[in-house]
């Protein structure tokens, strides 16, 4: 069993604050709008098969699968590498699953225009505080989730230091009032690795999307159903 380790310190949780490793509770109108969601038949029952536009992110190949490449950089069971791309005034965050790229702007100030256009990954600006990458990122696409939970407040900041030539250790520090009852923090190491990326070709072998429509419009035409 492989635990990983932070400046010689084993780590059982990726969660530093609160001290117990745990997320915070929930706020009560949060907890309202999943009982709400149980009662309705879960998160599924806001999926539909009217068409591709109905169905989950990760079913359309729009984004990473369980959120690896944000909001919160997040390890996933499988095709969990990372890129990291540094060129002058940007770095880019290139996930190996679905290959979402986050281009990260190191700048003072956002873009003005952020708010409006929100991006699947959210707005990222950087900056360095000595060798210490910090990254804010907010204005997620509002059809986007953080483990389930909306975006529309969501602000993620991110660290990105290195401890030692072979590893870098990720923090995160994720704030919505709207959701959480307060802020959380943690850190995880990735290890580098001398292997290139290999393309992750989603569509091209998206027979689940074909066969989901194509089984509605056979039930449609079975009941009857425009």
């Amino acid at each position: 069993m492989f635990i990983p380790t932070i400046s010689g310190e084993y780590r059982t949780s990726a969660i530093t604050d609160p001290s117990n490793g745990r997320m915070p509770a929930l706020v009560p109108e949060m907890l309202r709008r999943l009982s709400d969601q149980s009662t309705a038949g879960g998160a599924a029952a806001d999926r539909s098969t009217e068409g591709p536009e109905g169905r989950s992110l990760a079913e359309r190949c729009l984004v990473s699968v369980g959120n690896l490449s944000g909001p919160v950089l997040t390890p996933f069971n499988y095709n969990s590498n990372l890129q990291i791309v540094q060129s002058p005034g940007y770095v880019v965050v290139i996930a190996e699953m679905v290959h979402d790229a986050r281009v990260i702007k190191i700048s003072a100030q956002r873009n003005q225009a952020a708010e409006s256009q929100r991006k699947w990954m959210g707005d990222s600006i950087g900056r360095w505080d000595g060798d210490i990458l910090v990254v804010e990122t907010k204005f997620f696409n509002l059809w986007h989730r953080f483990r389930g939970f909306p975006v529309d407040n969501l602000t993620v900041i991110e660290t990105f230091r290195r401890e030692g030539a072979n590893k870098i250790v990720y923090g995160f520090t994720v704030d919505d009032p709207t959701v959480f009852t307060a802020q959380f923090s943690g850190e995880y190491p990735m290890s580098r690795i001398d292997q290139p990326l290999y393309e992750y070709a989603c569509h091209e072998g998206n027979r689940a999307m074909l066969g989901i429509l194509a089984g509605a419009r056979r039930e449609d035409a079975e009941s009857g159903s425009n």
